[in-house]
């Protein structure tokens, strides 16, 4: 789970859930947003819809970015090891 045993009586989390909770507030993030749209008017509502959906492509766009680097790295590793 992460904890380590540093003597008989004590643990250490030494675990990286940093990604999870992240998403975790993002997710939060989102549905607070979402709450708050019941409130607004329709005006700002729109609006609102409009920098979520922003927000939505833009992250899309990084992942997708982050899998073709990825992508490039594998293969240039590929090309590395067959060269050598």
């Amino acid at each position: 789970m992460g904890y380590v045993d540093t003597d008989a009586e004590c643990c250490a989390f030494v675990g990286n859930y940093f990604s999870i909770l992240n998403h975790g507030a993002y997710l939060i993030e989102e549905e607070a947003v979402k709450l708050k749209m019941l409130f607004m008017s329709d005006e700002d509502r729109k609006k609102q819809e409009i920098i979520m959906q922003n927000k939505r492509d833009m992250r899309a766009k990084m992942k997708a970015d982050a899998a073709y680097k990825k992508e490039l790295a594998e293969l240039s590793m590929k090309e590395r090891h067959a060269k050598g």
